[in-house]
């Protein structure tokens, strides 16, 4: 008992600069140590971090430099929810801290830039909504939209080896994203050799050039809906067909057994051969987009709402009458 009661009455050892001497006192250990102890992440900071902190703001740093953990300014000496903390469980730290902090924020905005408080561009155009660029390390210019307007309107001209380089790409299928930026599909990093023409010169070109920006439309409306069908993008008159009665017989020979509107494909099929868009020997190789195409046209008859089949609220019920199946709802869907 005697060795138990010693060491609780023991006076703990005051580590040099403890930011919290009587706290230590009152439990009878080094706070920090406890701390680290309990908690692999304690929410106070270290004694060290203590001393450090408040070393930097005597010399003058902002809390944002340091505590901010942004690239330009190094890696934080304690995170701003650590500071806090730590204010709050010893105060007298944290009021010089506070005093201190304010003290280094007003000398910080003293030395900013007055184009920072501006509220007309160069130009005199308002800047509040103005654009805000931002770079790698922080904040970099502002930027007034009415003037960046006019200088893309008066971008340069593209050389005619560019129009061509860009056309050839466009019916290659490569996205505009890559022409005028550099960005592959379903790529992220701008690569500038990909670049074959400046943004805002393509765009002023197009402008100017309304077949040219025909052409750009038509391809990006082939990227976004794709035909169904390979077939109905073959130019027509491209084969050529001698009509053939037995021919009907073959298609409907191709099609599955439970297929519902053999003819309506039969006759699509049909058409296209005396179209020239397909050939007699490509049938059987092409006869599945017709069939995705019916589908797709006439879904009714297959698609689902939960376990139940599709229908038409506008489907008459009788075959002789004039009730619609919409009109024996009585309550919506998500009543």
């Amino acid at each position: 008992m005697a060795r138990h009661s010693s060491r609780r009455h023991s006076q703990p050892k005051i580590c040099a600069n403890c930011p919290h001497p009587t706290g230590c006192a009152n439990v009878g250990a080094c706070l920090d140590d406890l701390n680290d102890a309990a908690s692999r992440c304690p929410r106070p900071m270290t004694r060290s971090q203590a001393n450090d902190f408040m070393a930097a703001l005597r010399a003058g740093r902002t809390l944002k430099r340091i505590a901010g953990g942004e690239k330009r300014f190094g890696p934080p000496i304690a995170r701003m929810y650590k500071f806090r903390t730590h204010c709050s469980l010893y105060p007298e730290w944290g009021a010089e801290a506070a005093r201190l902090a304010k003290i280094n924020a007003k000398a910080a905005d003293a030395l900013k830039s007055p184009k920072l408080y501006r509220i007309l561009c160069i130009n005199g155009h308002p800047l509040d909504a103005g654009r805000i660029y931002y770079s790698k390390d922080g904040y970099e210019c502002r930027r007034c939209l009415k003037c960046d307007r006019i200088r893309n309107a008066r971008a340069g001209t593209i050389t005619p080896e560019a129009i061509a380089n860009v056309t050839n790409a466009l019916r290659n299928g490569r996205p505009i994203k890559q022409i005028i930026h550099g960005i592959a599909r379903g790529g992220i990093r701008r690569n500038p050799s990909l670049v074959l023409a400046n943004a805002a010169a393509f765009y002023r070109y197009r402008r100017m050039h309304p077949e040219f920006n025909r052409l750009v439309r038509v391809e990006i409306e082939k990227r976004i809906s794709p035909s169904s069908n390979p077939v109905l993008e073959v130019p027509v008159g491209t084969f050529k067909y001698d009509w053939d009665p037995a021919d009907q017989q073959m298609i409907k020979r191709m099609l599955p057994d439970n297929f519902p509107e053999k003819d309506a494909v039969i006759n699509e099929v049909i058409i296209s051969l005396l179209e020239g868009r397909l050939d007699r020997s490509q049938i059987a190789t092409r006869i599945r987009w017709y069939i995705s195409d019916y589908y797709r046209s006439f879904p009714t008859g297959i698609a689902k709402f939960g376990k139940g089949q599709l229908v038409s609220l506008d489907e008459t019920l009788l075959e002789d009458g004039t009730t619609k199946r919409g009109d024996t709802v009585s309550r919506g869907l998500w009543d």
